[in-house]
């Protein structure tokens, strides 16, 4: 569970050059055209308000920063009814960094879903069979900032509003970091109040063109939100079919919910930005394996698109590593939910029953016992 973290510019994860990668040219048609034109409904009830417990000096940073590195642009101050803005908070990624994370219910409340979500199953991996000598080598692999590097089409651009609408004056000399928190907070032009305060009934619906405001515009994300209703379908599906463009992986080798497991010693899958390839090899095995080959190919294709990688993510030929929630034992063959998860699962359970739990807290607790228990025990197969 992660908890929301202080607003801070400085610790906010982005890469230097982002929205590199058109995600247009990695869906499949029909998924293009549902996500960059989603069937618009009015949710039922009260609107809601996104999240925002962001200074207007953090904010100001945090955009000059954001545009400089492509991830957002500005759009006229009517492009899209204030209301509907996302809002933004931030959840710590390491001890370093933080995600950000847009509150894009206001926008998902009228959205439908453009397919299924489909990612690999940690637990599948307990079909694996290992004969006697045979191991399975596990290689994972991180993408950096993989949301950020995805870029939306410029249609999309309306439904990416985030934050309040903010003045022009906020990116003049926007080159000059130096300048992104000023010596005087005082001196900063405001943002526009009515946009970050409780909202007051309107006598009227908004319409689009409606209410500029001379010297104010709205900031777009050019990037895949963290809280969009379809991001993660939409990177799983891009992530997956530029697998298969490498010649990485074939498509009998993925671990696709509802398919047939794989056959052959070879398989993997990408659990949105993780990659992991695993081989059945024999102990005495020697040189190069397949999977060194085909990890060449899709980290090929990586550089070519613009993916960074983590360089600490490749283990080939390491005994331990953990993956999509499951902690693989390479050399004892076993894979299960591992030792610590399940003592602060157990803790957690025992603290829930002594003080009592309910609500959001008690469906999260349970989720995470859905996906442990499927384990049972440490699974390990031998023929």
């Amino acid at each position: 569970i992660c908890m929301v973290q202080p607003f801070s510019a400085a610790r906010i994860s982005m890469p230097k050059k982002a929205a590199l990668i058109p995600i247009d040219d990695w869906l499949h048609e029909t998924t293009r055209e549902l996500w960059n034109n989603p069937g618009l409904e009015v949710p039922p009830g009260e609107p809601v308000r996104g999240y925002f417990p962001v200074s207007m000096p953090e904010w100001r940073a945090s955009l000059r920063k954001m545009l400089r590195a492509g991830l957002a642009t500005t759009l006229p101050s009517n492009t899209r009814d204030p209301s509907l803005a996302a809002g933004a908070f931030t959840v710590r990624k390491d001890p370093e960094r933080d995600r950000l994370i847009a509150d894009r219910r206001p926008e998902n409340a009228g959205e439908r879903q453009v397919g299924l979500c489909l990612l690999p199953y940690g637990p599948r991996l307990r079909r694996v069979q290992l004969r006697d000598g045979e191991y399975l080598r596990a290689s994972v692999q991180d993408l950096h900032n993989m949301y950020y590097m995805f870029r939306v089409s410029p249609s999309r651009l309306q439904r990416q509003v985030i934050g309040p609408r903010v003045p022009l004056s906020w990116f003049e000399e926007l080159s000059d970091e130096g300048l992104d928190f000023p010596s005087d907070d005082r001196s900063i032009e405001p943002w526009h109040w009515s946009d970050v305060r409780s909202p007051s009934k309107r006598d009227s619906p908004w319409t689009p063109g409606s209410g500029e405001i001379p010297g104010m515009c709205q900031v777009a994300l050019t990037a895949a939100l963290m809280g969009d209703l379809n991001a993660v379908t939409v990177c799983q599906q891009a992530h997956r079919r530029m697998l298969l463009a490498s010649g990485g992986l074939k498509p009998e080798e993925l671990l696709v919910p509802g398919r047939s497991f794989p056959c052959g010693a070879l398989f993997g899958d990408a659990y949105v930005d993780d990659l992991a390839v695993f081989l059945i090899l024999h102990f005495s095995a020697r040189g190069v394996q397949e999977d060194e080959r085909r990890l060449s190919k899709i980290f090929a294709q990586y550089e070519r698109v613009g993916f960074s990688t983590n360089d600490k993510g490749v283990l080939l030929e390491a005994d331990k590593v953990e993956v999509w929630g499951a902690e693989i034992r390479s050399y004892r063959g076993t894979v299960g939910y591992g030792l610590q998860k399940r003592c602060t699962l157990v803790m957690s359970t025992l603290l829930a029953c002594c003080l009592g739990v309910s609500g959001k807290q008690l469906m999260q607790l349970i989720g995470t016992w859905s996906y442990a228990c499927p384990y049972r025990q440490i699974g390990r197969a031998h023929v």
